[in-house]
Order: structure tokens, then sequence, then C-alpha cells
């Protein structure tokens, strides 16, 4: 379905002879179709693909669901629609998720497109007593006196189209003897090329003279001398407000839809208390909605030690809580109504203990919460355990503690964790099945209510010290494992490397290993890692590349049929020594979140997090 809406704006009716702007919208798997009249060319104004309100392509569950999401924008769009149809006559896009990403899983979208139809080459007579020539999509403008060129026989804000009026403006410049440099210069850009080039991609959007011709420069974070376009590009740097040194703000953050977690060593409670950071999307800027400290925190709790976000539930880990002895640790379960977060439940495990470390790592999904306790001594001394707890109504219970069949001491079994749908995956990087500290990974299965082990993970090339499991993450039927003690593939010690595992049936399979291309000694890439359907981002927070020890990297890897392949770097622009972007990370959507926790913007470690918006459709 489309829909065509005819719109006049303040400018338009400002400047006769320019005809008023199209609204046209396509439901999602639509085309909308811009075009003008023979000596009119298109030029687009806005363009969104997402959804803002309920009724525009909207179905029953649209219009009732309170899971409609009305602030979907893409901030690709704009862009997109400008590079197909600027300058034409006619074009044709369609609303597809393949074209604009998905911008809203679970969705229905459309796509609005506005434009104008303008004549190319107008000669305005502007009120200020001059005369302006200007290609009306924008890529250039010239001014000249109208005491030096004469009166030009138009009205205050007239347009004249190019063509004829065009040729006489020209020929007044030919016939002034006396001109001076500034007037020579205009008459020389438009006698040497008469039309400049439209530049394209979208990201040339700087057009110079240099002379004697029209060049498309890039534009300040676009690619290589064909402007092309990246597909990450910073979005915003967040930092909090109240940050001060040594809090870490970043250390770990979140993201599901329009909402960011961010984790601090906060002293509201006292020191290392903690505390987390909660911002909201609206349009393209990210918000801050509400800081969360424990009612009852108190020094040393480190409450962000973790945390897990998903729809209007967040679960924080608090690993140095002291309730059942010194840093049995415990989880605080916060949910959202409107725009306020309030505790539901603070979660102790009945069987916790001193140095358990209860909440060191968390993750939840819809109303099921998984929680390691590394430090877990059931089976010796940090052979570590995961408990799943369940939410009914608004009470959270154990359904399940759970231990490795084999565990043993120094396992750390639970230190890192991940958990969709019926799936848990747990780390135990201390595992020694391929050398002392080699590591493991262990895959969870529930069926019901009962969970079992469905299968153990090892690196076919894993060796001694390599930290498998260090950090891993699951969705679907993909696992991503982390290994950042790894020495492998030529890239020096402690380089680090991923591997990615995939299930068919009840079986999984070792997909393939990653590297870092330009990886080197010391890295550590493989540290976190995060996964939303074929894209796969890496940490390597110690990398150099900002030619300062320690500043940190994020790696951007898609899967094209089974074989991955690197998409992107991220760094951060004002990186600095010891920045360590890269230490937390998370994907969701077209939208990642990178932690720098020692980042010095409020003081020495004071942290910031940094957001990365997709140029274009990612893998999905």
């Amino acid at each position: 379905m489309i829909f065509i809406i005819l719109t006049t704006t303040a400018l338009m009716t400002l400047i006769k002879g320019t005809e008023a702007a199209v609204m046209i919208v396509a439901c999602e798997e639509e085309y909308v179709s811009p075009e003008c009249v023979s000596g009119k060319i298109i030029r687009v104004l806005e363009a969104n693909y997402g959804r803002t309100d309920r009724t525009t392509c909207g179905d029953e569950n649209t219009l009732t669901s309170s899971s409609t999401n009305t602030s979907c924008i893409s901030t690709t769009t704009l862009r997109i629609v400008k590079q197909e149809c600027n300058g034409k006559q006619t074009c044709s896009v369609r609303a597809t998720n393949d074209a604009f990403g998905d911008t809203c899983s679970y969705n229905l979208k459309y796509l609005n497109v506005s434009y104008e139809c303008v004549n190319d080459w107008p000669v305005l007579k502007l009120t200020d007593g001059t005369v302006e020539v200007k290609n009306m999509l924008g890529e250039v403008s010239v001014n000249a006196n109208l005491n030096v060129y004469g009166n030009m026989n138009v009205s205050n804000g007239d347009i004249l189209t190019g063509g004829s009026s065009l040729t006489e403006f020209r020929a007044r410049i030919a016939k002034i003897e006396s001109a001076s440099e500034t007037i020579s210069k205009l008459q020389a850009q438009l006698d040497s090329v008469p039309r400049p080039p439209i530049c394209m991609p979208p990201g040339a959007d700087s057009l110079q003279f240099n002379g004697t011709s029209w060049i498309c420069a890039c534009a300040e974070g676009w690619l290589g001398t064909s402007c092309t376009i990246p597909p990450w590009s910073e979005q915003q740097k967040i930092v909090a407000s109240d940050g001060a040194d040594d809090e870490i703000f970043g250390q770990f953050v979140d993201i599901d839809k329009d909402t960011i977690v961010v984790t601090s060593r906060a002293d509201d409670k006292g020191i290392q208390s903690g505390g987390v950071y909660v911002y909201v999307r609206s349009g393209l800027s990210w918000t801050f909605e509400q800081k969360i400290v424990a009612s009852d925190g108190e020094a040393g709790d480190r409450l962000g030690q973790s945390v897990a976000i998903n729809g209007d539930t967040i679960v924080i880990g608090a690993y140095g809580d002291d309730d059942k002895g010194s840093n049995s640790g415990s989880v605080y379960v916060y949910v959202r109504l409107g725009t306020t977060w309030s505790l539901q439940q603070k979660i102790v495990p009945s069987d916790g203990g001193a140095s358990d470390l209860f909440g060191h790592f968390v993750d939840l999904d819809g109303d099921t919460i998984v929680v390691g306790a590394y430090g877990d001594q059931d089976q010796g001394n940090f052979t570590g355990s995961v408990y799943v707890y369940v939410r009914s109504g608004t009470a959270w219970s154990l359904q399940h503690k759970i231990v490795a069949d084999d565990g043993f001491a120094n396992d750390y079994f639970g230190y890192t964790l991940s958990f969709n749908r019926d799936t848990i995956v747990v780390g135990a990087y201390g595992d020694d099945d391929k050398g002392t500290s080699s590591g493991s990974a262990y895959v969870y299965f529930r069926s019901g209510s009962t969970w079992s082990l469905q299968q153990k993970l090892n690196a076919s090339d894993g060796a001694e010290n390599d930290a498998f499991s260090i950090s891993v993450a699951i969705d679907g039927d993909t696992i991503a494992v982390g290994s950042f003690l790894d020495d492998d593939d030529d890239k020096g010690i402690n380089s680090g490397s991923v591997y990615v595992y995939v299930r068919s049936g009840t079986t999984w399979s070792e997909e393939q290993k990653l590297v870092a291309s330009d990886g080197a000694a010391n890295d550590l890439f493989g540290y976190p890692v995060s996964l939303v359907g074929n894209t796969l981002v890496v940490g390597a927070y110690s990398d150099d590349d900002n030619d300062a020890s320690a500043s940190g990297s994020a790696y951007v890897f898609v899967r094209s049929g089974s074989a991955w392949s690197a998409q992107q770097k991220l760094t951060a622009t004002d990186g600095e020594a010891g920045d360590r972007f890269g230490y937390s990370l998370a994907i969701e959507g077209d939208t990642i979140v990178v932690g720098a926790y020692t980042d010095d913007d409020k003081g020495t470690d004071s942290g910031s997090v940094y957001v990365y918006a997709a140029n274009h459709s990612r893998a999905t």
C-alpha cells in the first residue's frame, strides 16, 4: 500500500516557482517512486524507514500491542534515498530490511519519503541586493552584486530557470571589463564547468572548485578517494554527568532496542558500592533516563559488576555484597514503569557462602535469569556454578543450579555466560582439558524446567593458558567463544582469537576460527564478544591502534553462508593510551555500544561509552 501526501513548507511559500513538497509512504516490501515532470529534478528532503505511529501500514497487532515501537528511526534512510533519487526525474526505492536494516525487530515498518521537484540551475534575486546562481540540489551556490551586473529584471524572491536566463546572466558577466577579482573567479567557475557533477555517493558532499574544475571531496567520516561509506559510524559519546576519578563508567554495557545500560563503580553508597546508568534513544540521540543504586548498598558491593537488559527488566550483579559472607554476592532485578525504574527483587542464593562471587556475570532473556558464581566451592576452590531463576508474576524463584559434572578446582565455571531462549553457554576458562588453563565452554539446554548438558566445547587447537571461554556469546544456533591469550597464527603472544560454533540438531561443531588481520602481541583480541544473527563484534581492549598503548579497538565480522569475514575495525576518534576502548561491548539491531572504562574525560579512569550506528543494512 502506498500513500501520497502533499505538504507546503515555509521555504516553498517564499520561493515562487517551486512546487509543493510531496510525501510518499510505502509499506514494508512495497516501493516508493518519486517523479517529476520534464524540466524538473528530484530533491529529497526527508526520509525514514521504521515506524513513528501506530496507524500507518498497521495491522491489528500493531494498533493494539503494547510492544509496538513508535520511535523506530533509521539513521541511514535519508542518505540511501538521496543517493538513489537526487537529480533524477524518476526513481524507485523498495522498503525492505535488506536496504535499510531491521531498525525495530518484530514490528511492521514503512518507508516515508518527502521530496520536491526543483529547477536545475535557477537564478534568484535576493533581498540583500545580490543575484544567486544555485543548483537546487545544494551542490554549489555563487553570488554577485547587482550593482555590477545590472538589473536582472526579476523581483525579490523570484526564480528564473536555467537555460536562457542563465545564458543571459553569464552574458552580462562577459561584458564587464573592470570586474573585480571576486567576479572574475565567479565567471571562471561558471565558464569552466557549466554544470558541476552530482557527487556520489552522498559521502562526497563537499563539492570544491580547485581553480580549473569542480571536484568531489570526501566528507569527514567517509573512506577513501571514492568516498566509500563505512558500514558503521560513531553516533555519540556518552559520559556520566556526575563522573569522577576511578569510577570506570563503561566497564560493562548492554543494549535492548532503545535502551542502553552502563555500569560504574560509583561511590554513592560508599567506595565501589557501584551503580548503573540508563540511557534511552530519542530520534538519533541518547539521553539519560535514570541512575540506579541499591537502597541497601555498601562500600565494596560493586553493584554493576555485570548487567543485562531485556525489555523493561534489568538484572544487575553485585558480587561484592556480603549478605551470605564476605563477597558472597547478590543480584538486583529492576523493572521500568513509564520512565521510572524500581526494585522488583533482590536475589541471594539460599546456599550462598563467602567468596562465591555470585553475580559476577548475569544474563536475561524473557522471564529467565542466569547468574554465574565462579567462586562457588561445591567441587573445590573456584570450581564455580550457575544459577537459573524464573519469574512468575513479579516473583523470581530458583529453577536449577548447574555445576559441571567434571568440575575441578580453579576451573572458574560461570566466570562468563550467555543465555538465549533455552540454551546457556557457560565459560570455564581455567579448565585444563587442553593443558593448564586452556579453557572450555559448556552448553546446557532446557526441556520444560529441566536443564541438561548438551555438549562441552574445546578449541580444536587449544593449548595451555589460552583462556578459551574468557568470553562467550550465543544467538540461536551460533556460539562465539573468545580465547584472548591464544598465541596462534603468528600474531604473537596473547594476540587472541575467537572460535565460532554452529548447532545442527543437538550437535555443535566448530565453524571457523577468527583472528585480527592486524593482530599483534598482547592485543587480547577475543574479550569480550557480542553476537546478533550474522554479525559478531569482538573486543581487543589492549590494542595500540592510536599509537598509544592499550587505547583499544573492536572488530566487526559478518557471516555469508558459513564463512565469516572482517567488515570494519572500530576505534575511538579521540582514543588515547590506556582508554581500553573495547573492554565491554554489545550489539542490538543497527547499534553497537562500546565501553572505554578507563577514559579520562571526567577524571582519571572515569570512563566513557561510544555508540555506533549502521550506515547500511547489516547482516541479519
